[in-house]
């Protein structure tokens, strides 16, 4: 059976992978060059190099590296994942303004696990009936024929899979 000791284990090695995770994406972003502060500016049409430092400065972009990922990180244990750069920008009266990654993160996961729990419901309704339907009619031609589209539909990538319901079943 499952261990207390077990489930501890196994909740430190995922917690640890995270914070491997994040560790590597974030020393990875820090590698590739580019200007945080001219992205923001990206709509100003020749932005100087004042409104340019002005900018980093806003986003924290100008400090060191390793201060940005400490408080990278501190952000994280409190929950804030910071803020989309997509609606970044600054404003006269307000200076930097962006919304909060956390909102659209927890909307995404609302989809994603109604698209979830509704695909395992449809599993469950045809897989149950499905196995045992084939399992009074083992080794038949039944039997094979479906083993074969079992086995065609779990080969197939995701995307080619969805493309093709999408023809069949969609509009």
């Amino acid at each position: 059976g499952l261990t207390g000791g077990f489930l501890l284990r196994r909740l430190l090695l995922a917690l640890g992978l995270l914070f491997a995770l994040v560790t590597i994406t974030f020393w990875i972003d820090q590698a590739i060059f580019y200007d945080p502060g001219a992205y923001l500016l990206r709509d100003v049409q020749h932005p100087t190099n004042e409104q340019i430092r002005h900018a980093n400065e806003l986003l924290g972009a100008d400090r060191p590296a390793i201060e940005q990922y400490v408080d990278f990180v501190r952000g994280l244990f409190r929950g804030d994942l910071g803020v989309s750069w997509e609606s970044a920008r600054i404003d006269r009266a307000e200076g930097f303004v962006a919304d909060p990654v956390g909102p659209m993160v927890l909307r995404a996961a609302g989809v994603t696990g109604s698209l979830v729990l509704g695909g395992a419901l449809l599993l469950l309704l045809g897989v149950v009936p499905g196995g045992t339907l084939l399992a009074a009619r083992s080794g038949t031609w039944v039997d094979r024929t479906a083993m074969l589209i079992a086995l065609a539909a779990l080969s197939t990538h995701p995307l080619v899979l969805g493309n093709v319901l999408q023809l069949v079943f969609g509009e």
